[in-house]
Order: C-alpha cells, then sequence, then structure tokens
C-alpha cells in the first residue's frame, strides 16, 4: 500500500526533479553497438514526415546503406542505390513541391545518375540538380535573403551549374546563380573553400554566416587590409546584397559557425575551427563580443573544433562542440585545465567532459552533431571516426541522452 511517508517522499522528488536537471542521469547510450557504421560518418540532420520523424548520416561508410542512410530510432533504411563516394553535408529544402533531403560530397553518381557533387532525394530515386558543381561540396544550408528561399552550398569548387561562382552558389530549385562573386583567397589557392553556413540574425536582419578557408568575400578584404595579417579572415557575412567581414578573422579555418544567446546584450554568434589566434589567442573556438573574437575559457587542445551545435540531450540546451580535441587547458593556475576526448559541454564558466574519467567522450573525431528525439526523449547525436563512446563499443556514431533517474527502485510501499 501507499503510506503518507512514501507519498510525502515521491511528493518532495518530483519536485527536485522538476527544478533540477541536474538530477538527470547523463550517459552514452548503447542504441549503435552493433549496428554502427563501417566507415566515417561527416553529416547528420533531421526530419519528420508522414513516415514519424528520422535522422540521417551521410559519409564515407558501405554498411548500412552507401554513403547515407535514414535512421528511424530502432533500424536503419537504405535511399535507393545510394552515393557513389563520401557524403560531407545533408539538408532538407523545400522549393516549393515539398521538402527533399539534399546531399553534398565528393561524389559523382547516385542512384546510377550523374550527380556531380550533389544531388536530390525525391523519395525513390537520387536525381542531379542541373550540371552540379565542379568540385567537393562541404556545407548546405537552406537560408531566404530577401529573394526567396534558396539552398545555398559551400565547399571547394569554382563552378556551379557551369558558371563561375567562387566556391559559395544557391539553387532556387531549378537553377544555380552566385553569392555575389563569392570567396577566395590571396594565398594557398588550393586550400580555398567553404566549410561552414549558418543563418542567423545579425543588426535586426537575417544574414549568412560564413566560414572555411577564405581572406576575401565579393572583393572585401576580411583582415581589413591589414599587411600583417595578410592570411587572416575564413569568416564572414552575406546581407542579401553585399559581403561584409565579422570583425578581424582569424588565422585559420573556421569548421563551425552557431549561434548561442548566452549574455543579454550579446552577439550569439560562436565559431569553430583550427584557428588559435584573432587579435588575441583564440584556441579552436570564439564568442563574438564588442567586436572582436574573445575566448571561451582557454579553448581546446586538439586539431580542431569540427561541430558546434545547441543542443538539448534530455537535461536543458546548452552548447556542445566537438572534433579533434584531447584537453580544455587553463591559464589560470586557481582554475584547473579538464581532460577530455573530442567533445565538450559549456557550462557558462568552462567546458566539461561528457562522462567522467579517462573513458569521457568518445576514442576518435566528431564530425557531426545533432539533435534527434527517437520517442525516448531528446538525445545527442555524434558522428565521426570514433568506434567506441564512452566504454561502448559504437562505430562512428552514438548517442549522449539524459534521463530522468527511477524515483524508488522498489517502487512504493
Amino acid at each position: 500500500m501507499i503510506t503518507r511517508t512514501s507519498w510525502f517522499a515521491a511528493a518532495i522528488w518530483s519536485g527536485l526533479l522538476g527544478l533540477s536537471p541536474a538530477l538527470a542521469q547523463c550517459d552514452w547510450r548503447a542504441d549503435f553497438v552493433g549496428r554502427g557504421l563501417d566507415g566515417f560518418g561527416f553529416a547528420l540532420t533531421t526530419h519528420t514526415d508522414v513516415n514519424g520523424s528520422s535522422l540521417y548520416v551521410g559519409g564515407g561508410f558501405t554498411q548500412p546503406a552507401s554513403r547515407v542512410a535514414r535512421w528511424d530510432g530502432s533500424a536503419w533504411h537504405a535511399l535507393g542505390a545510394g552515393l557513389s563516394d563520401e557524403v560531407y553535408a545533408l539538408a532538407f529544402y523545400d522549393d516549393g513541391t515539398g521538402a527533399k533531403l539534399y546531399a553534398g560530397g565528393r561524389f559523382n553518381t547516385g542512384s546510377g545518375a550523374p550527380g556531380n557533387h550533389i544531388a536530390r532525394w525525391n523519395g525513390s530515386s537520387w536525381q542531379p540538380l542541373g550540371a552540379g558543381t565542379s568540385g567537393p561540396v562541404h556545407a548546405l544550408a537552406v537560408h531566404n535573403d530577401g529573394s526567396g528561399s534558396q539552398l545555398y552550398v559551400g565547399g571547394r569548387f569554382l563552378e556551379a551549374g557551369g558558371q563561375t561562382v567562387n566556391r559559395i552558389a544557391r539553387w532556387n530549385g531549378s537553377d544555380w546563380s552566385g553569392v555575389g562573386g563569392g570567396v577566395t583567397c590571396e594565398t594557398l589557392i588550393a586550400t580555398c573553400e567553404v566549410r561552414a553556413l549558418r543563418p542567423m540574425l545579425h543588426n535586426q536582419t537575417q544574414q549568412l554566416f560564413v566560414g572555411g578557408f577564405f581572406t576575401d568575400a565579393g572583393g572585401v578584404d576580411l583582415s581589413l587590409g591589414t599587411p600583417q595579417y595578410l592570411n587572416y579572415g575564413h569568416i564572414a557575412r552575406w546581407n542579401g546584397s553585399t559581403w561584409g567581414n565579422v570583425n578581424f578573422g582569424v588565422n585559420s579555418v573556421v569548421r563551425a559557425v552557431t549561434a548561442f544567446d548566452e549574455e543579454a546584450g550579446s552577439s550569439p554568434l560562436r565559431i569553430g575551427g583550427q584557428f588559435t589566434l584573432s587579435l588575441n589567442p583564440l584556441n579552436r573556438v570564439g564568442r563574438n563580443r564588442f567586436l572582436q573574437w574573445l575566448e571561451m575559457r582557454d579553448g581546446f587542445n586538439g586539431l580542431g573544433v569540427y561541430a558546434l551545435e545547441v543542443i538539448d540531450p534530455g537535461n536543458g540546451p546548452a552548447l556542445f562542440a566537438a572534433g579533434d580535441l584531447s584537453s580544455a587547458p587553463s591559464t589560470n593556475p586557481n582554475i584547473p585545465g579538464v581532460n577530455l576526448r573530442n567533445i565538450g559541454r559549456w557550462n557558462g564558466a568552462s567546458w566539461e567532459p561528457l562522462g567522467s574519467g579517462p573513458l569521457n567522450g568518445v576514442n576518435g573525431e566528431i564530425y557531426a552533431l545533432a539533435e534527434y528525439d527517437d520517442g525516448s526523449g531528446k538525445a545527442l547525436y555524434a558522428t565521426g571516426a570514433f568506434l567506441s563512446a564512452g566504454a561502448l563499443q559504437s562505430p562512428r556514431i552514438t548517442k549522449w541522452q539524459c534521463l530522468d533517474p527511477p524515483l524508488f527502485a522498489n517502487g512504493f510501499e
């Protein structure tokens, strides 16, 4: 029977759980143990349709499907015969005929049909987008710059649809067009590319922020014309008609751009990548404030941040950074650094690992993050080059989820 004491205890626990998301039990989950990917995962996106909510992953794998697969929360599904080579970016775009999945990457065929580096899935087969692009596609984003919703495409290509566009273009459902002359490099031209696209509000208007390895955008010198900072830049914004710089830029590749509202009156813009300097030290992650890039604590050690997303894993939204990361250092002698494996969560003051001990995080690079609810609640999903997450064998895809603990292990008396 339920006693007055047990009822009172349950009421207290219910109140505590409602007030404190920190009581949630967060851990790497076993969903993909024994059914991961046989090659690297590079891209994630989600979509809900008549079949329910699904998670889509793209990469270099051939199992459970060829380079792109759909996860319905319990099983994998192929998308036709798949694509012929690596997929680096995925996005859903509605050109007025219904939302369709678009994939960008290194491939040149899909379901046996030509598809130069970009293709769309119509529900039964892959279709090309005109002549496609002249080189690999690394980023996709849907954005309305005032001329209607279009699919923006970035990568390491000079042409799209047979016309010169310089590494960024847009597709309206039937035709390709350029974006203000695109982006270029003063030196190291062979590595010039767009790696990240993110629409967000800036100065009361919706603008597109573009990251990658480039020093000029539409003729605008992103290093502000300062000779000693010749190769700075790598981040720009498009307002629908012209390009603009974003502060002073950084000294190397920007691989991730996102918005995270953390301080009232401050810009939500956050970037991640392989940079180490702006006008001041900036170790692989930074925030935009007072017209300059500032560190988030002391950033990260490692090769770089490849994914930066605001995700609710079940205990409230937070900013997560992932990539090739070995630790979150500290230059403050009173604040110790944190050892972490390839992924960290920003708690408002510092970066913290996902999990505890030497097996926190995952044992290899992470290339993409996404939030998805498979019916058990919201969770963070990650894909990359890793083979394990925490102590679990979870090849190249995994799930981090925070669940409310049971009130009583043995029930009520």
